[in-house]
């Protein structure tokens, strides 16, 4: 035994940062129990750790995302979220040097996750609802680059529980995964999803490979490409068990054409483009082509 603290009751979840910048990782520990804290334990010396004391919130059900430097300061945040169920409302709280610097009631954030789903460089904070019976269970707070500020860039319904985010192929560009009831009060299935501006597609869904099982599955890790065959893995934790599986994400792009009607010009002839917002589902650079390229004569037809 290495070491060991007592912190006192329902310890929540535990995750690894360095909160205040000095390039020395802590644990950040949540506490569950009413009023919700968050304890950061800091390694000074082999097998001697240090409390370094704890942030602070106003209910319970303490969920602990991580840390990030969100704005690009150069300073990192600390986020966390709780509950207040009495209210029935969640509350997010951003914590900068050990300094509270926003806090809200937000009933569509509670159960939180940190990164940059869209591939811009911004950190987000992604949340789930604080119950089911809201509607509007998805919802992305992103950085504004500066002075702490956070506005919301995206908000949708999404089927599913618990919404965390993860790099699956490990480019920069977050992807979600969720737990599902399979319909019969076991959330053993998942599915990954990615965002591209406001639409957010799925690109893997587990279906049944899972449901022989009938723990709940816990997490999900994204670990590459351990074997050298090409192809990505995710370790995921369901009950007793850890599942290694492989899997590729890779989608076609999606061509999208509309009618397009122009004047010819002096010569019986004019360009147009027929696309009509054509992307790729996983982020990636597209080139299009129109056949025939043009420019085109009276009546004539173009594909994309």
């Amino acid at each position: 035994m290495r070491y060991t603290e007592e912190l006192g009751n329902f310890i929540e979840n535990t995750v690894a940062g360095d909160s205040d910048g000095n390039g020395q990782k802590e644990f950040l520990i949540a506490r569950e129990f009413f009023p919700s804290q968050l304890f950061i334990l800091e390694a000074i010396a082999d097998n001697t750790y240090v409390n370094r004391g704890s942030l602070t919130g106003l209910g319970g059900n303490n969920s602990v995302a991580g840390v990030s430097d969100l704005d690009g300061d150069g300073a990192p945040e600390t986020v966390f979220s709780d509950d207040q169920f009495d209210l029935q409302r969640g509350n997010l709280y951003v914590y900068e040097n050990g300094s509270l610097v926003s806090q809200g009631p937000d009933q569509e954030m509670l159960s939180i996750s940190l990164g940059d789903t869209d591939g811009n460089g911004l950190g987000e904070i992604i949340g789930s609802p604080f119950n089911e019976t809201i509607t509007n269970d998805l919802k992305i707070l992103e950085s504004t680059g500066a002075n702490d500020a956070f506005v919301e860039v995206f908000r949708g319904p999404r089927d599913g529980y618990n919404l965390y985010v993860l790099d699956v192929d490990q480019n920069g560009r977050a992807e979600f995964w969720r737990r599902i009831d399979n319909g019969s009060g076991q959330m053993n299935v998942f599915t990954l999803a990615n965002r591209t501006g406001s639409t957010i597609t799925d690109i893997y869904n587990s279906g049944s490979l899972l449901q022989g099982f009938s723990d709940d599955i816990t997490n999900i890790l994204a670990i590459g490409d351990t074997d050298n065959n090409g192809s990505l893995e995710l370790a995921v934790v369901q009950g007793n068990q850890i599942h290694i599986l492989e899997l590729s994400t890779n989608q076609p792009p999606t061509a999208t054409c509309q009618d397009v009607t122009v004047s010819a010009g002096s010569n019986c002839t004019a360009d147009a483009s027929i696309d009509n917002g054509s992307f790729d589902p996983d982020g990636d650079p597209i080139t299009l082509t129109q056949s025939p390229s043009g420019p085109y004569s009276l009546a004539r037809v173009s594909e994309l």
